[in-house]
């Protein structure tokens, strides 16, 4: 399909260039005839004269105007560049230069030639190299995914550290966003991206160690949740929309721009099938204001639909994050929300679309060698892929979502691909081009490969793995060890929320997520209701039927903490140990509370007294 649209491109080129040198055939004026040589490539009409430097201006031009389409979706820089020059060149056309007529088309043709002789070398090799590849697949036996979830855990003192970076942006009031990266809002260093992973880390935390315990982490939650609705979060999308689409509209959701409603409908997924809250489905609940009188009105059923809606719309299925770009991750991160929605509500909204899904995911956005599409353009079917194992370091835990198969043959050709390169020792990894980038703050750390790596070995069960990015993550030094918070320098806060959600993660708890059942969300029974994140912090909290055990840590200093306890039988007397009373009794809705001396790591257990 993909083919199909490059096919339909060079066949727009073709007819456009037909047209160009019409003028030139007709022996039109010297203007027209430059411009129509100028359709042939950017800056070809300024050859029409003998500008040749001109020209090469105009190709470096160019060059500076596609990063722009690929870095924010603007086509019409390029657009602008080109057209711009056509029309220059043919008001400034002088006497024609004749070689022009020849070394127009010819070099054209050389170009095109060229292309496509590396496009067809490059298809013979993968195709090679894929064929080598499913030999040695041949042995590996599928895992059918774990569905059991694991014993829950307990927050050591590395887990707490991170946790409270985390929660300290999360906790502050929701216009604010002091401790986040800011430097755009267009690429991945955006608060979007921050924002959403932090829900991912939260809920992963929730659902693996902290199920019996609702208060600060789940506030936290939320107020993630509702930053994406600050105008500052997502009006970026105006400009997107205007120099990419050439539309005015500043709705973020109703058209593409999937890198903003896909990545928040997994958040808003995972926020309700580990917590059981399902206030953000009530209708209107993520309302975004523009302007007084212009509003666009969402909640996370609407947001799904407008997801799938687009699946539908699409002959590619997939469809763009920035304007005509295709990236795969993305469409990941939307099947994704659209699977949890249907867990939690009982539609089928994703996984009546999942088998085509799957479909292009494997025919259109994986090579045959198992490398990975990136990045497809719509428009030209043109793609950015790689034969590293980066992208599924970084993506299998997506992957596992809408299809273990794939993600197991994912994982299994990166991590021979490294066992190879480093000759059996993974400690000796070392992230090479883009696996360099910290996407949330444009450092060359490898940070995000770590932490990317961290997400997808504990979802693929990969202990050793896991092990070793975890090591390599929180080795990294501090590139400016002077500066007041050194920490925030080397390693982003979307890059240290990504880590933890493979910190705080298990094994295939995200395919859990979409198509499995999960611990049973606090409300259901005995829990931690609240306690002040000022004064302690929560490192375990789990149950056993009627008992609630808890392990807390000061967050300063030896403290008295107050705690409140629900889901208890009212009228219930229990045992309180641990604390300052001996025994508690449920009020009439089923809380009650307790003081904890906490100097140190403390254990709280609530059981029944009789």
């Amino acid at each position: 399909m993909l083919r199909r649209h490059r096919f339909r491109a060079l066949g727009t080129w073709a007819v456009t260039a037909f047209v160009g040198i019409l003028p030139i055939l007709a022996d039109a004026p010297d203007g027209l005839a430059a411009a129509g040589l100028g359709l042939w490539f950017p800056g070809a009409g300024f050859l029409y004269g003998g500008l040749w430097w001109a020209t090469v201006l105009t190709l470096l031009a160019f060059v500076v105007a596609m990063a722009l389409w690929v870095l924010m979706g603007g086509f019409v820089f390029p657009v602008g560049v080109w057209a711009g020059t056509v029309l220059l060149a043919g008001v400034t056309a002088g006497q024609e230069w004749a070689p022009a007529r020849v070394v127009v088309p010819a070099t054209a043709a050389v170009v095109i030639a060229a292309v496509g002789a590396a496009m067809l070398s490059r298809r013979r090799t993968t195709r090679r190299l894929g064929e080598r590849a499913a030999d040695e697949l041949a042995t590996v036996a599928f895992r059918e995914p774990e569905l059991r979830n694991p014993v829950p855990g307990e927050l050591d003192e590395k887990d707490l550290a991170e946790l409270r970076y985390l929660l300290d942006r999360a906790l502050q009031p929701v216009d604010e966003f002091a401790g986040f990266n800011t430097i755009d809002q267009f690429r991945e260093s955006a608060w979007r991206y921050q924002l959403v992973t932090m829900n991912y880390a939260l809920a992963a935390l929730q659902v693996n160690h902290l199920h019996a315990f609702t208060g600060y982490v789940q506030q936290a939650q939320r107020n993630a949740i509702v930053k994406m609705t600050d105008r500052r979060v997502w009006h970026y999308w105006r400009i997107e929309n205007l120099v990419g689409n050439f539309k005015f509209g500043a709705d973020p959701i109703r058209y593409e721009n999937i890198m903003y409603s896909g990545w928040w409908a997994l958040a808003l997924g995972a926020y309700e099938r580990a917590t059981g809250d399902l206030q953000f489905s009530e209708p209107g609940a993520l309302t975004l204001v523009d302007k007084p009188g212009r509003e666009y009105v969402y909640d996370y059923p609407a947001i799904v639909e407008a997801i799938v809606g687009q699946f539908d719309d699409r002959a590619l299925t997939f469809f763009p994050c920035e304007p005509n770009w295709v990236f795969t991750v993305c469409n990941l991160y939307g099947m994704g929300g659209a699977l949890l929605f249907d867990r939690v509500h009982g539609t089928r909204h994703g996984s009546d679309r999942l088998d085509r899904f799957n479909e292009i995911l494997e025919s259109e956005f994986t090579r045959c060698d198992g490398g990975a599409v990136v990045i497809a353009s719509r428009r030209t079917g043109l793609t950015l892929s790689t034969s590293e194992p980066f992208s599924a370091a970084s993506n299998t835990w997506l992957t596992n979502i809408v299809s273990p198969r794939q993600a197991q043959v994912a994982w299994e050709l990166a991590r021979r691909f490294n066992i190879q390169r480093t000759h059996g020792d993974l400690h000796a990894i070392v992230p090479k081009g883009a696996g360099l980038v910290d996407p949330g703050n444009y450092r060359l750390t490898g940070a995000w490969y770590w932490a990317s790596s961290m997400v997808s070995a504990r979802e693929m069960g990969d202990h050793e793995l896991y092990e070793v990015a975890a090591q390599k993550f929180d080795a990294l030094k501090p590139m400016n060890p002077d500066a007041e918070h050194p920490s925030e320098y080397h390693r982003s806060l979307f890059c240290r929320a990504m880590a933890c959600v493979g910190r705080f993660g298990a094994q295939d708890m995200w395919y859990r997520f979409g198509h499995g059942d999960i611990t049973e969300p606090a409300t259901a029974g005995a829990h931690l209701s609240e306690i002040s994140y000022r004064e302690a912090h929560v490192a375990a909290a789990h149950r056993d039927g009627e008992r609630l055990r808890l392990v807390l840590r000061p967050a300063a200093g030896p403290v008295g903490a107050a705690l409140r306890v629900g889901g208890l039988r009212p009228g219930r007397r229990y045992r309180a140990a641990g604390t300052v009373e001996p025994e508690v009794t449920a009020d009439n809705r089923g809380f009650a509370t307790a003081t904890a001396r906490v100097d140190g790591r403390t254990e709280v257990v609530f059981g029944p007294a009789e």
